[in-house]
């Protein structure tokens, strides 16, 4: 029989609402249009999830995690994506932390959402 992650493969197009808050601050958010696409191997890639960066990541039964490493001048962390595939939609969170340069830690959260095509 096919492996079970063949029934998810294909590509998913939808949206993410990514917010980063500060102690003290108003959050910063930021909401775009991004594609995952699965192929048949139970691979997951997404380029526009997080900033121009290519996530690749493997599923594990229904659920997986995209990782984006942050590392400029001002900021080093990471943020991750986090879903799940059911019935053609993936449903997912976002979660991670960050450290600006002078030290201040700062939160990722936030959602996304994709519908098989």
């Amino acid at each position: 029989p096919p492996a079970a992650t063949n029934q998810y493969a294909g590509t998913y197009i939808g949206s993410v609402t990514t917010q980063l808050e500060f102690p003290g601050q108003y959050p910063l958010a930021l909401a775009h249009g991004m594609t995952i696409t699965i192929d048949i191997s139970g691979g997951v890639a997404s380029s526009d999830l997080y900033e121009d960066q290519n996530l690749v990541s493997t599923l594990v039964g229904a659920d997986f995690t995209l990782t984006a490493r942050i590392s400029n001048s001002n900021l080093t962390g990471q943020v991750n994506f986090s879903g799940s595939v059911v019935n053609g939609r993936i449903t997912g969170s976002v979660g991670g932390t960050v450290q600006q340069a002078f030290g201040t830690n700062g939160t990722y959260y936030g959602n996304f959402y994709a519908v098989k095509q």
